[in-house]
């Protein structure tokens, strides 16, 4: 996919802008859920997966798109797929457990994770500031996540725990996602990387399903509906989110992004009337701070590495 722009300030405003308005649809994914009458979340997820792959494999078979079919890039583009595909599955799961603004919050210090794990397995340089903004990052998860031997005077469920597992699963499964994407640029289309993604998930949620207690069940029509809305909510969300990293540089993309965590707030409290507390605030700031600092940190680079 081809973005035509003729004036690169109007192509950043432009990238901008989507990665807003991806902010939003993802929150509306993750609303369309909720709000669900009495349905596994797993079922959404199905829901995605089967979108996403009904509208890409046509593509893909009769459109002429890149794909170097070595043996690396095929164990690479199936490794994508297995970790964005848990990533998803996971972040619908930890729903159940935590406020959506919650799940959001926790997931969005994936910035943070990525920056650290890249240090780890591609060796990339890993300077103090680095360090400063995981911390930062940790600091918001903390207090997002609330845990009782900390927070002896929050109201804290078992469940809690249960809910921050699987947003933290989520986000480190996202941050390998992204390492494995950095192995395949320039060698595998967006389009295989999808297909490969939702594979592998309609195979994790088709399985799983036979151990959730009456997912044999057709859901009724009004569950039917709420699922179909959210998986077009997702697929605009990952398309907006592409087009903007073509617009525009990574790091403002991942700031303005980070707004899901602001429209989850709202969606949260004004929609689903779902109290929240002053320390899942801080934490959501912090973790956004963090966010921000590690996009203007990567923006710097890049203009640096542009000017020599």
């Amino acid at each position: 996919m081809k973005v035509c722009c003729y004036n690169k300030s109007n192509c950043r405003s432009l990238g901008i802008l989507y990665s807003v308005i991806a902010a939003i649809f993802g929150s509306l994914a993750g609303l369309s859920l909720k709000v669900a009458p009495s349905t596994s979340q797993l079922h959404g997820g199905l829901s995605h997966f089967i979108l996403a792959y009904t509208i890409c494999l046509p593509i893909s078979t009769f459109g002429p798109l890149k794909f170097e079919a070595r043996k690396w890039n095929l164990i690479y583009a199936n490794l994508f797929g297995i970790m964005s595909s848990i990533s998803t599955i996971t972040n619908f799961l930890a729903f159940e457990f935590l406020p959506m603004s919650d799940v959001f919050a926790i997931v969005s210090s994936s910035a943070a994770t990525t920056m650290m794990l890249a240090c780890v397995f591609l060796k990339e340089n890993c300077t103090a500031t680095d360090v400063l903004f995981s911390i930062v990052a940790l600091v918001g998860v903390v207090l997002v996540a609330q845990p009782n031997f900390l927070f002896h005077g929050t109201d804290y469920r078992d469940d809690r725990y249960i809910g921050t597992v699987l947003a933290l699963a989520c986000n480190f499964s996202t941050a390998f996602a992204v390492l494995i994407t950095r192995k395949l640029v320039g060698k595998v289309n967006t389009v295989h990387l999808i297909i490969s993604r939702s594979f592998w998930g309609i195979l994790f949620c088709a399985v799983s399903l036979n151990f959730v207690e009456g997912a044999d069940e057709i859901p009724c029509l009004t569950v039917c509906a709420f699922l179909c809305l959210s998986a077009v909510f997702g697929l605009l969300n990952w398309t907006f989110r592409c087009v903007a990293l073509m617009l525009e540089r990574a790091g403002p993309v991942i700031v303005a992004y980070s707004s899901l965590i602001g429209f989850a707030f709202l969606l949260d409290y004004f929609v689903l009337g779902t109290a929240t507390n002053l320390l899942s605030i801080m934490g959501a700031i912090a973790i956004f701070a963090s966010s921000a600092g590690i996009a203007l940190k990567t923006t710097v680079s890049d203009c640096s590495n542009e000017r020599t």
